[in-house]
């Protein structure tokens, strides 16, 4: 059996009103009919997301994909009035869920400018390491937010056309 896995940025999914969130119910739904289709689309078993700002968005998102959905959430990242957070939709049920803030031992965030002396001992907005049992094989995935605002090149859509870059 062939397990497709993905990923897929929300970018700020909020429920109006919310200063992040789409400006009406109309662009909204809207929304949440686009994702829906690129899901639609990927057609995955398990997709993990970033940018989940209001869970009760997330489960009416699982909802317009239809079709069952185990989901799942990390807490938000903490300190910021823009709390979001990465999230997994699965079709397997989950069998683990473990929000993970914490670097490994041995392992320090690097970032550019940093001193030796740095030491970031944990992720800002959690990453959430879930486990789903197919086939009686145990698969673990790790969900996380990655950053690079430093770029400037447009990145695709899932149809090939480039959406502008960020200003």
């Amino acid at each position: 059996m062939v397990i497709r896995i993905g990923t897929w940025n929300l970018e700020n999914l909020f429920k109006p009103p919310n200063p992040f969130a789409p400006k009406t119910e109309e662009e909204y739904q809207a929304k949440l009919d686009a994702l829906a289709r690129a899901i639609t689309r990927m057609d995955p078993h398990v997709l993990a997301v970033q940018e989940v700002g209001d869970p009760v968005a997330f489960g009416e998102l699982a909802d317009r994909v239809g079709g069952t959905w185990h989901i799942e959430t990390a807490a938000p990242e903490t300190g910021t009035a823009h709390a979001i957070r990465v999230g997994v939709l699965s079709r397997p049920p989950l069998t683990t869920f473990d929000p993970v803030a914490a670097f490994p031992d041995k392992l320090r965030a690097i970032q550019q400018g940093d001193k030796p002396a740095d030491n970031t001992a944990a992720m800002g907005r959690p990453a959430l390491h879930v486990r789903v049992r197919v086939q009686d094989t145990d698969i673990h995935l790790v969900g996380v937010a990655t950053f690079d605002l430093s770029s400037s090149t447009p990145y695709p859509t899932l149809d090939g056309a480039p959406c502008p870059a960020r200003g």
